[in-house]
């Protein structure tokens, strides 16, 4: 039933005719806000990855601190979905005024991240968003690349591919 309601907040509209968000979906928050501090670690996963389809400023803003907080969750399929949610609450208008240390918390996750798919989206989001961190990511770890997961080993030839590309 969780996922159908996400799909139906996905679909309708969240804004009304001059562009403001609508008053029953500043209600939806605290829904959702129940979601990414559910004990079920799917309910979470799935709802990080609603948040990712959300461009509302006013409905992700005050879910930012649940957002961060399972950035550290016990399981590898919230970790993930986390991240990405970051990397979209990031790549909004005003995503760095919402987020402005997003780069470094993931460079920080990035660090001591243990799970291949969860390593590659933080690795994306710092290409992404913060490429010279990615650059010095790299270049920190460049011993360790062939123990990373071909996941990871893809998104790091993109990169190369694209900084050569932009040094031509």
């Amino acid at each position: 039933i969780q996922k159908l309601l996400l799909l139906y907040l996905e679909i309708i509209d969240k804004t009304d005719s001059q562009g403001r968000v609508l008053p029953e979906m500043i209600l939806i928050c605290q829904n959702l806000r129940n979601n990414l501090q559910h004990p079920n670690e799917y309910i979470r996963g799935v709802t990080l990855r609603f948040l990712c389809r959300l461009n509302e400023t006013e409905i992700i803003e005050p879910l930012i601190p649940s957002v961060l907080s399972n950035l550290e969750h016990r399981h590898p399929f919230v970790r993930r979905n986390a991240i990405l949610a970051v990397m979209s609450i990031y790549k909004l208008p005003q995503g760095e005024q919402l987020l402005g240390d997003a780069p470094e918390t993931i460079e920080k996750v990035l660090s001591t991240e243990q799970d291949p798919s969860a390593k590659r989206n933080a690795f994306l989001m710092l290409f992404t968003c913060a490429q010279e961190r990615a650059v010095n990511y790299l270049f920190t770890h460049i011993d360790r690349i062939l123990d990373w997961g071909e996941q990871l080993q893809l998104v790091v030839l993109e990169l190369i591919r694209k900084v050569c590309r932009t040094n031509k």
